[in-house]
């Protein structure tokens, strides 16, 4: 909008000398045109010395052709035989235009022809400031109609934002960089699997062990049990779907989930350490009392599959890996996780996720934190599954069994 109105702004003086030339330039024509015209309606009456056909023709001209202002027949003596004239008053605005009136190539006088200017020129400003008003409506219904629109557009990723579960700082009333901001903690990369293409298996398994799963199963009531377990199931859930996880058959009080890495491991390793962090984040902050809520730890290892092998030989590599996921996860605390080292060597995350060797476990280090901006993202990301589950905000029934 801003670019149409300086352009229009600079047009404004060339428009202008553009019709100021063509208003001379018919002017000169006119002129022309006429006088000829008179001339040739003035040679009859000329050639009979017929003086008052001769006052009816320059009277005609004068009363009805405007612009004109005085019009005269002369003889080849220069003797004044006709004259009419509108009676305006004279302005310096006029230009006179003569044309000979010849008999049988033979000089029998002229004619002569004074045309306002003035009119002509009021007519050309009349047009200029016709097209600059319009040109100013147009604009302005323009800026109102691009107003409206903005507004509407406005107020709707307003609504887009405020509907958003995530929520930052105000960016300078930039609905667009603002919705960025909000939506970018939720913007995790999407993994496509073709189960066709079998170029790339690879895939990095996740182990989560409830550890004192039996304990609080003899410890609660069984509808508290169940009541507990419902609410880990909708936690795991949400978090899965959020970090693209497939998850596969549980074993030995674990939960085993599939990241699959489609050429980029170090996002798969990136939203699997995400997923625990975020799930271990929300038993914790969900335990209804100290004592009664799930403990977790987990362990965090590549699958390597081949193609080539039968379905018989990827089946049992792949219990295999869990076996010694879920014996990896003997060596965890409550709450850690351990990674494959070989994993944190060969990856590009080094400021994303910060973690610790461990010496007495071969091949195994110990998360210890994500880096700042995945520790925002998660934040973000933690809102979007509480605004996800708000059942979970219901306390637990209170009671032990006997």
């Amino acid at each position: 909008m801003g670019f149409c109105l300086i352009a229009g702004l600079l047009l404004l003086p060339a428009m202008w000398f553009y019709l100021d030339r063509l208003g001379h330039q018919q002017s000169e024509r006119l002129g022309h045109i006429l006088v000829t015209q008179l001339a040739e309606q003035a040679w009859q009456p000329l050639l009979h010395q017929d003086t008052i056909s001769l006052q009816v023709v320059v009277n005609n001209m004068v009363r009805n052709t405007d612009y004109v202002l005085r019009a005269a027949i002369f003889d080849v003596e220069n003797q004044l035989q006709a004259q009419s004239s509108s009676g305006q008053p004279q302005t310096d605005k006029h230009n006179s235009y003569q044309h000979s009136i010849a008999l049988e190539n033979n000089a029998a006088g002229h004619a002569e022809l004074t045309l306002d200017v003035a009119h002509i020129e009021e007519d050309v400003a009349t047009l200029f400031w016709s097209l600059l008003f319009t040109w100013l409506l147009l604009s302005a219904l323009l800026c109102i109609a691009l107003g409206m629109v903005g507004g509407n557009i406005s107020r709707r990723l307003s609504n887009i934002i405020a509907g958003l579960p995530t929520q930052s700082a105000p960016i300078l009333d930039d609905e667009i960089a603002q919705l960025e901001a909000n939506i970018k903690p939720l913007l995790v990369k999407p993994q496509t699997r073709d189960e066709s293409d079998d170029e790339d298996r690879t895939s990095l398994t996740l182990t989560i062990c409830c550890e004192n799963i039996q304990r609080l199963q003899a410890q609660l009531t069984q509808e508290n049990f169940r009541h507990l377990l419902r609410d880990f199931e909708a936690v795991a859930d949400c978090t899965i779907k959020l970090f693209a996880a497939t998850r596969l058959p549980g074993s030995q009080n674990c939960m085993h989930l599939r990241f699959y890495c489609e050429g980029d491991k170090d996002n798969a390793l990136l939203r699997a350490v995400s997923c625990y962090t975020a799930i271990s984040d929300m038993v914790r902050a969900s335990a209804p009392r100290k004592g009664t809520g799930l403990t977790l730890c987990a362990a965090l290892r590549a699958t390597d599959q081949h193609p080539e092998d039968s379905q018989f030989l990827q089946d049992q590599q792949h219990e295999l890996t869990l076996q010694k996921l879920v014996k990896t996860t003997a060596f965890a605390d409550p709450w850690q996780l351990l990674i494959q080292a070989s994993l944190l060597d060969d990856s590009e995350t080094e400021n994303s996720i910060l973690y610790e060797l461990l010496l007495n476990v071969e091949d195994q280090a110990l998360f210890m934190a994500l880096g700042t901006e995945q520790q925002a993202s998660l934040a973000g990301q933690l809102h979007y599954i509480r605004s996800q589950l708000p059942e979970l905000a219901t306390p637990l029934i209170s009671g032990v069994a006997s």
